[in-house]
């Protein structure tokens, strides 16, 4: 039993920690799009 119990909770853990780390490339990926988004907005604004 002490051995069978961990195991369950390790993997949810797992589950839960892959989870963020995916949220958190999602937030980076859209920051990094609007941060490009209004850089080249703001490069176009220049060249015109």
């Amino acid at each position: 039993m002490l051995v069978r119990r961990p195991r369950p909770d390790l993997i949810g853990s797992v589950e839960s920690h892959s989870g963020l780390r995916v949220r958190l490339a999602n937030l980076r990926l859209t920051v990094t799009r609007l941060v490009l988004a209004v850089w080249a907005g703001e490069i176009a604004g220049f060249i015109r």
